[in-house]
């Protein structure tokens, strides 16, 4: 019963995640730090940055392979599962009106306007998750380097961003250190996170209330 509340608890807070994530990609953090970190207590807020830089590497939508992940570590298979459809029903939903509505109102000067604006909103959000995502990605003045260095390769190089993710997880491993040359060594890193995701009671992930 415990495990069916829970992955009841995962679909409603990723379906919630869903209907509010407006702008995608990493515009969904602050969502996800809300509800995730903050509300339900599932993981830290230095866990869910490591998880986006994970979820970016990998192809497909960010938010459904965060949801993925955090399912996963909370309620194994099922519970990734669980995520996945409850952070993907609503943007499918709403992806269907939307593309009716476009096609029936792009004519009306009205309709682009609401459309600039919900644009306009959207990179706000990107902006303040970028700095949220900061606060807890870079703690060191080397941690602010790796970044600087690949926000030139994005814009003035063009490299693609899987080849930037893996440069940063290259030098890395190349130190031997958490988050680019200036944290912890590996080895302690690796141990912390063992430990970190050892079986914990779980009445723990049930939180107060749906």
């Amino acid at each position: 019963m415990k495990k069916a509340q829970l992955r009841a608890k995962l679909f409603w807070s990723f379906f919630k995640v869903g209907w509010t994530a407006f702008g995608g990609g990493y515009a969904v953090i602050p969502f996800f730090e809300r509800e995730i970190a903050e509300r339900r207590r599932w993981m830290r807020r230095g866990e869910l940055a490591d998880l986006f830089g994970a979820a970016q590497s990998v192809p497909g939508a960010i938010a459904v392979n965060a949801a993925a992940m955090v399912g996963r570590r909370v309620a194994g298979w099922p519970g990734a599962l669980t995520a996945a459809l409850g952070v993907l029903t609503p943007a499918f939903g709403l992806a269907l009106a939307c593309g009716v509505l476009y096609f029936a109102l792009r004519g009306y000067p009205q309709a682009e306007a609401v459309f600039r604006g919900v644009r306009a909103g959207a990179v706000a959000l990107i902006v303040y998750a970028a700095v949220r995502f900061a606060r807890t990605a870079l703690q060191t003045t080397a941690d602010a380097i790796v970044a600087l260095a690949a926000l030139f390769m994005l814009l003035a190089v063009g490299v693609h961003p899987a080849w930037v993710i893996a440069g940063g997880a290259a030098v890395g491993l190349a130190f031997g250190r958490e988050a680019g040359l200036g944290g912890r060594r590996l080895d302690d890193l690796v141990r912390r996170r063992k430990e970190a995701q050892a079986p914990r009671d779980p009445g723990y992930f049930l939180g107060d209330g749906i």
